[in-house]
């Protein structure tokens, strides 16, 4: 027979029962929403889609109607296999083609006077001054724009930047300079046949990214200055998007765009400084179609591969810091500038630029990297106790307890069922603690990583970084800077091979677990 108790203990039961029925209610109830946003989401895209294929269809029935057309009244005039066809295909043709070739790079482009008075050459040593129109300075918001381009030996990416720059910019009030830098592979004559478009400064040897930048500074002394490398390709409206982002406000210093990879990929949506001086590109590797990349804000800096500066700017700091010669954390010492000048830099994501990362500084350029951050740490020590500690720092919320898994399998039941082990174990360590995966394996872990990090998983693999790109520097920073109260390592050769990297840092880690 049940006692009271007994019942007032089932009762309890069921509003237990109850209560957690009640909460698994409202998770499902808030799956279904996001569901429902998901498919909205979709439905909109799928509407955009359909409306643009629409168009396209409209302009390709117009375009088929004029091109044929053109067929019949062109085999009225030149029927195939005729004599006057051929005589046209070899000298008629040839003929426009040159012309095209050359009305592309001309264009409306004209070469400006020096402060003497003669038009700049495309010999030159940089130390003629070079003024702007006087047509050019009537609107404060509309200003003359320089865009300059540093080149080695490089004659294909700049000849790609250059035919870029001519083709997709509307803004009319810019002008090329190319700093060429004792090149041997035929930049320098290309750039001669340029002469009265393009301003070349023709340098007998390479002084790097800096010193030419810094030449070309003073030497169009009141124009606004566009950095660019010359491993770029700009888009359609990059360049006015750049102004008029930059001229909306006095406190704008400088504006950078959205760098992209050839392939698609985004490589840079501006780039966050930390303590150590080490720096990242936002969203680097991932979509760069991404809303969280689609947003104007102000970032610490962006990169000068392609960096829009105010000239007003320029003349209160004169340029980039000559101790980064030849290259390298120039871009983000800049930033740095202008942020202790009490102005923003700001990241433009409707102006999108092509980027071929790395295409002109080889392989040396991780070294350099690592000896400029040192530079500028002592230069700028004091500033960065406001930005987080380090790149490796992994932010907990609350008092959360850091916890580093070091792993060479990638984290997903999809690959192997060491991954679905490895998968499972971050999540349930994730139910305690904040977790932090160094990957050392070789796969491309990048579309792994989302799903870790919708967990709260904090995810470092190679090309996490912009400046430090190796296995082994990840998990020995990470090891290093996280403030860790574990590490867990599976295989006995990951715990061979980084077992004194542990040991190096196990003093203020309680266990280690392999």
């Amino acid at each position: 027979m049940l006692t009271s108790d007994d019942i007032r203990e089932q009762l309890a039961q069921q509003d237990r029962e109850l209560i957690q029925q009640s909460r698994e209610i409202e998770e499902l109830r808030a799956q279904l929403s996001q569901k429902e946003r998901e498919a909205a989401r979709i439905n909109e895209d799928y509407s955009q889609i359909k409306r643009t294929a629409e168009e396209l269809r409209a302009a390709n029935e117009a375009l088929t109607f004029y091109l044929n057309r053109y067929k019949r009244v062109k085999e009225k005039i030149l029927p195939p296999g005729s004599w006057r066809e051929n005589v046209v295909r070899r000298l008629a043709l040839p003929l426009l083609a040159r012309r095209e070739q050359r009305a592309r790079l001309t264009g409306t482009l004209v070469m400006p006077a020096t402060r003497s008075g003669k038009a700049a050459s495309a010999v030159d040593s940089g130390a003629a001054v070079v003024a702007p129109p006087a047509a050019w300075c009537t609107d404060p918001k509309e200003p003359p724009v320089a865009i300059v381009i540093p080149n080695w030996n490089r004659l294909g990416l700049l000849r790609g930047c250059i035919e870029s720059i001519v083709a997709k910019t509307g803004y009319k009030k810019f002008h090329i300079c190319v700093y060429d830098q004792g090149s041997t592979d035929g930049s320098r004559q290309y750039l001669e046949s340029l002469a009265g478009t393009v301003d070349a400064i023709l340098a007998p040897d390479n002084s790097g990214f800096v010193d030419a930048n810094n030449v070309m500074i003073q030497r169009y002394a009141a124009w606004d200055i566009v950095f660019l490398n010359n491993d770029t390709q700009v888009t359609h409206g990059w360049l006015e998007r750049l102004i008029d982002t930059a001229y909306r406000s006095d406190s704008i210093a400088m504006v950078g765009p959205k760098l992209v990879y050839p392939d698609g990929r985004l490589q840079e949506a501006g780039s966050e400084i930390f303590q150590d001086g080490s720096a990242r590109a936002y969203g680097k590797f991932e979509d760069p179609t991404d809303p969280r990349f689609d947003q104007l804000r102000e970032v610490d800096y962006c990169s000068a591969a392609c960096l829009f500066a105010k000239r007003s700017f320029l003349n209160r700091v004169g340029g980039f810091d000559s101790r980064y010669a030849p290259a390298y954390y120039e871009d983000a010492d800049l930033g740095l500038a202008a942020r202790a000048a009490g102005l923003k830099v700001l990241y433009e994501p409707r102006s999108v630029v092509v980027h071929h990362e790395y295409s002109t500084s080889g392989g040396t350029a991780f070294e350099r990297m690592e000896n400029n951050r040192k530079k500028f740490v002592e230069k700028w020590g004091s500033s960065l106790g406001r930005q987080r500690r380090n790149l490796w720092e992994a932010g907990s919320p609350g008092d959360r307890q850091k916890v580093l898994v070091v792993d060479n399998i990638v984290p997903a039941p999809d690959r192997s069922a060491g991954g679905g082990r490895l998968f499972e174990l971050l999540l349930l360590l994730a139910r305690h603690y904040h977790v932090v995966l160094a990957y050392a394996g070789t796969y491309a872990l990048r579309e792994y990583v989302k799903p870790l990090e919708s967990h709260g998983i904090t995810v470092m693999y190679p090309g996490y970084a912009k400046a430090m790109p190796r296995r082994s520097t990840i998990l020995t920073w990470t090891s290093q800077r996280c403030f860790l109260t574990m590490i867990f390592r599976s295989f006995f050769s990951n715990c061979s091979a980084w077992r004194n990297n542990t040991r190096a840092w196990s003093a203020p880690i309680r266990r280690i677990a392999f």
